[in-house]
């Protein structure tokens, strides 16, 4: 909470549906293929994050599967249900190995852009990735540098000098 002005940082969450990578910038494009342009130089950080299945979904799960157990025990043969068990493996299975992810992108006006993919896109999403991050660097390394030269006027000599700052824009 900044105590000047009494209201807490709150970034702007937008989903978007899928990026094009340009070669100044990103376009995003959501449901509603309302398009918002990114170039390089607004960005600020762009990484993925993995999510796996929260704890109460598991639960959820797990008390659907024995109440579905309970009901066959009930109103089937036995037979049957020794049958069934093996049914219930895969999705015992997929709980413990779910794995979702999500392409967050954070740019200069403090908007945040979120996409959800599963694990089948995770490769062409850390090349999406990669090739961002490229050409944020490419887009540093070609901006226009700035180097302030300061003398001190005490002296002339060319040992005072001194580079009061170097930044690449």
């Amino acid at each position: 909470m900044n105590s000047t002005t009494g209201s807490s940082y709150k970034p702007t969450i937008k989903k978007f549906d899928s990026i094009t990578l340009t070669g100044i910038g990103l376009i995003l494009v959501n449901k509603k293929q309302e398009t918002n342009p990114i170039s390089f130089s607004e960005i600020k950080k762009i990484y993925i994050k993995k999510h796996k299945l929260s704890f109460l979904n598991k639960l959820v799960i797990g008390a659907f599967l024995l109440s579905l157990l309970f009901t066959t025990v009930l109103y089937l043969p036995f037979e049957i249900v020794l049958i069934s068990l093996p049914l219930y493996t895969p999705i015992l299975v997929w709980m413990k190995n779910f794995k979702s992810y999500k392409l967050h992108l954070l740019d200069q006006s403090n908007s945040f852009y979120s996409k959800r993919f599963n694990w089948i896109n995770k490769q062409e999403h850390i090349n999406l990735v990669n090739s961002i991050g490229k050409g944020i660097f490419d887009n540093q390394v070609n901006s226009p540098k700035t180097l302030k030269v300061v003398v001190k006027p005490e002296s002339a000599d060319i040992q005072d000098y001194s580079f009061q700052s170097l930044s690449i824009v």
